[in-house]
């Protein structure tokens, strides 16, 4: 029997739904966004709002529900963290879930999955990264960081920062920490954080 438009949609979001939990957001945010294009274009849908009379290109649709749509964003929060090991390109496995790590190897990394709850599905968010290194034995926090970091962090989706051992200088001895803001225009930013340290 055929199916009709809405069955279609709702076979979809249930198979995007399994897959949310096992696709890195980075890759997968993007084409996440278009299949709702695709799916509201299906059930006939404005989920454009006024962009609707701005755009005449499908790609333009896209761009708009990944970056300029509305976006409501309630938690946030880490749910995987510690060493990863690298598996292959830029793709990373929990290998321990700690914060401490003895002479780390080369191209491992600390660092932390987590989950932007909110709506909609896939709609990207500014996110700002700052990394802060403080040497064994000082009792001041550092007061610049040592890396600053651009991002885009994806609603309902696996999202992750990986701080990879490459070289010296990023496995120094020491604590480390990794600041997280996800920006919201109309709503106070949502603060994420993780530190551990390298001994010697």
């Amino acid at each position: 029997m055929r199916q009709t438009a809405s069955e279609y949609v709702a076979l979809v979001q249930q198979k995007m739904e399994a897959l949310i939990n096992e696709c890195n957001a980075f890759e997968t945010g993007p084409i996440f966004a278009e299949l709702r294009v695709q799916l509201a274009d299906l059930r006939k849908d404005n989920i454009y709002g006024k962009a609707a009379s701005k755009y005449v290109m499908h790609s333009q649709y896209v761009e708009h529900l990944v970056n300029k749509g509305p976006v409501e964003v309630k938690t946030a929060g880490i749910f995987r963290a510690g060493l990863f090991k690298r598996v292959e390109g830029r793709h990373f496995v929990l290998a321990d879930d700690t914060t401490s790590i003895d002479s780390p190897a080369q191209g491992d990394a600390m660092g932390f999955e987590y989950k932007v709850e909110g709506s909609p599905l896939s709609r990207g968010v500014p996110t700002t990264i700052h990394v802060y290194h403080t040497p064994p034995g000082s009792t001041s926090d550092p007061r610049t960081p040592i890396a600053n970091y651009e991002a885009i962090s994806y609603v309902g989706m696996n999202n992750a920062f990986f701080w990879s051992f490459e070289t010296e200088e990023d496995r120094k001895p020491g604590n480390w920490s990794i600041e997280m803001a996800i920006k919201l225009k109309k709503a106070e930013d949502v603060p994420l954080s993780w530190h551990f340290e390298i001994t010697p």
